[in-house]
């Protein structure tokens, strides 16, 4: 078994969420020893040919993913305050993707074009259920920041991801992030893999190169979001190591996740065994669904790239 494989890697072109730069992710990840490193930048793919060049020329394996971000219904607008209207529930959620073949960057880049256009885009660029359903040559995950797991009917909504795509082509994922927050999604990303029978898959988001990065990944998010530094509302990310670290980082966290999942989450006997099963195998799924991201950028024949 290797999990040495990055599944979880966001680039600069993720707005206002990594610093990391294309020859950052491809330095790094060579001198931590990984063998393949999947790019999932947040609603796009500019970097793919920067990313897959540089990356088969380091002697890794590049996986072309992205990161969606999910509205029930993507051409919602919020009513103004002068129509007395009540703003609907509209929930948005952030999955993943990761292309297999040559029919999943086609299907992306068509769903990415919907996603940015006028009856889309609303502060940022959106996509809807029946978008991510169109998909071809994908392997689906429940996502890491934001993920399947707060939706109120993420049960049903991954039970109908599994039935367009296939069992063996989604992944529930499992991210030992340490808060409390994640814990409890985590607990119920479990549930729904003894219950579903989903594989599990651990990742853990790499957002900039060490640790110590952090404050400058808060002073661009204020940038991008034309927030000053100095007011009391502006989000800060909390838990702040998010750097890139070798493969081996996984299992403390996971260990440590676990016992956290069964003191807040108590289960036992059988579901306690399967928990526990399900931690061991959400890592031995790395290099699975590492195997299947088979999908390869190349010059196209009439070399206009």
């Amino acid at each position: 078994m290797s999990f040495n494989h990055a599944l979880s890697v966001r680039s600069d072109f993720s707005i206002g969420e990594s610093l990391l730069q294309i020859d950052h992710i491809i330095k790094q990840a060579k001198d931590l020893g990984y063998e393949s490193v999947a790019l999932v930048d947040t609603m796009s793919v500019h970097n793919i040919v920067d990313f897959s060049n540089k990356a088969k020329k380091a002697g890794l394996k590049p996986i072309i993913g992205c990161r969606l971000r999910v509205y029930d219904d993507p051409t919602y607008r919020k009513p103004a305050k002068s129509t007395g209207i009540k703003e609907a529930p509209n929930q948005m959620v952030a999955i993943k993707v990761y292309l297999t073949g040559d029919k999943g960057i086609t299907s992306l880049m068509k769903l990415l074009t919907q996603a940015n256009t006028k009856e889309n885009f609303y502060y940022n660029s959106r996509c809807g259920w029946n978008d991510i359903m169109e998909l071809e040559d994908v392997v689906v995950s429940t996502g890491d920041f934001f993920s399947l797991w707060h939706h109120p009917d993420a049960e049903n909504i991954l039970e109908n991801i599994v039935v367009k795509f296939g069992l063996a082509n989604v992944f529930n994922e499992l991210v030992p992030i340490n808060t409390p927050l994640f814990d409890t999604l985590n607990a119920r990303a479990l549930a729904a893999s003894r219950k579903q029978g989903v594989l599990p898959l651990v990742t853990y988001p790499t957002l900039y190169g060490d640790d110590a990065d952090a404050e400058s990944l808060d002073v661009l998010h204020a940038i991008t979001t034309q927030t000053k530094m100095s007011v009391g509302y502006r989000p800060v990310q909390a838990v702040r190591d998010f750097g890139f670290k070798e493969p081996k980082h996984l299992l403390a966290r996971v260990t440590e996740a676990h016992g956290r999942v069964v003191k807040w989450n108590p289960v036992s006997g059988s579901e306690l065994r399967d928990n526990a099963i399900l931690w061991r195998d959400g890592v031995k799924n790395i290099e699975t669904l590492a195997g299947m991201c088979l999908y390869e950028f190349k010059r196209c024949p009439c070399r206009c790239l």
